[in-house]
């Protein structure tokens, strides 16, 4: 029995020596040796604050494109294609700030961050009007039937506003005897706005001159938890590489809306120059999960007691589900559709969506 014991402990040695580690603060790299240590760091204060350029990502689509389109084809109507129409968002500037404060001699630092970003993106397409079979038209998505026909022009407006906030408190850990991690929690705010405007125009063989307009609305205020780990490999010339990977999970206020704005011969004989539509939602509780990442390149330079450090890369953040809206589905047959300036609807739809930003950043950093 103690001969197994001991084959059995000796067999655990040999499997754990390369895995031995000093977890003392005073500790550091050893010669031919690879060690994992919580460093005794001196208490410091860094201040930081960065250029972000972010691309945002969502439902950015605002219209349909039909082709062919000939009214006065008897139903069926020639076999026409259907290609929708977004809004491509480029690369919008926006600012970061962080401070951090390292506590001294625990491994331990308390990480306050600030992204903000607003952006604003227009799209528009050309509508041959033509004679047929080159005629085409457009309208929104729940309108490109013949009864809309006549609609010639659409252009779109996309509208973000994006602002994160993190706080959370950090464990380093050190790999000898390159590698330096801080595994964080804490909590994170999130504030976000999408706003599409779509804008229709023509002219009706029989009504005359029409405009509708459609803009859909969607707020996500919330807060939750936050995890993640951040690193720094030690790389030549005073150039590290750098990295970070956080999960969250946001438990907030939803608040969709849409609202509709038309003009037409037939309101104005009713006494009606501009009508106002809307289809309103109170606000509801949504959980959104999220995730968020970078990976970059750090110049760091000592002079005396402080640190000045450039980080310049790539950055990206998902959040799951945080955009929705309840947008317009059918409306009633017979009614005249937007031609009229207005719709009287028959069923919505809700729609839910993902945002997400990405870009590269830049970054510059003092560490006393």
């Amino acid at each position: 029995m103690f001969s197994k014991k001991l084959l059995s402990f000796t067999l655990f040695s040999i499997l754990m020596a390369p895995f031995q580690t000093g977890i003392a603060g005073e500790m550091g790299a050893k010669e031919g040796r690879f060690d994992v240590y919580i460093p005794n760091l001196p208490a410091s204060n860094e201040f930081s604050a960065g250029a972000i350029f972010l691309r945002p990502g969502g439902s950015n689509d605002y219209a349909v494109l039909v082709d062919p389109f000939n009214s006065n084809v008897p139903t069926p109507i020639l076999s026409p294609s259907w290609q929708p129409e977004g809004i491509d968002p480029d690369f919008s500037a926006g600012f970061s700030l962080n401070f951090r404060h390292v506590f001294p001699e625990s491994g331990n630092d308390i990480n306050f961050y600030w992204a903000h970003l607003r952006t604003t993106d227009n799209g528009t397409f050309p509508v041959n009007r033509a004679a047929p079979p080159a005629q085409q038209m457009a309208g929104p998505f729940w309108n490109v039937g013949p009864d809309a026909g006549t609609t010639s022009a659409a252009n779109g407006q996309l509208q973000y506003r994006y602002d994160v906030f993190n706080t959370d408190l950090a464990k380093h850990i050190y790999f000898d005897p390159n590698l330096k991690t801080r595994i964080f929690a804490g909590v994170s705010g999130l504030w976000l706005e999408q706003k599409i405007i779509a804008n229709f125009s023509g002219i009706d063989p029989i009504l005359g001159p029409y405009t509708f307009g459609i803009t859909t609305k969607s707020k996500y205020n919330a807060a939750g938890i936050r995890l993640g780990i951040d690193g720094e490999y030690q790389g030549f010339y005073n150039i590290n590489a750098v990295g970070l990977l956080a999960g969250n999970l946001y438990i907030g206020s939803q608040q969709p809306s849409t609202g509709a704005t038309g003009t037409g011969s037939v309101l104005a004989g009713t006494g009606i120059p501009v009508n106002h539509q809307s289809i309103s939602h109170k606000s509801f509780v949504q959980v959104v999960p999220a995730l968020d990442a970078k990976l970059g390149l750090k110049y760091s330079r000592q002079s005396n007691d402080k640190l000045f450090s450039i980080e310049a890369g790539y950055m990206a953040a998902i959040y799951v589900n945080a955009i929705q809206n309840y947008v317009p589905s059918t409306y009633v047959p017979g009614s005249l559709g937007i031609v009229s300036g207005a719709v009287f609807l028959q069923s919505l739809l809700k729609t839910t969506d993902s945002f997400s930003v990405d870009g590269p950043y830049v970054t510059a950093s003092l560490k006393m």
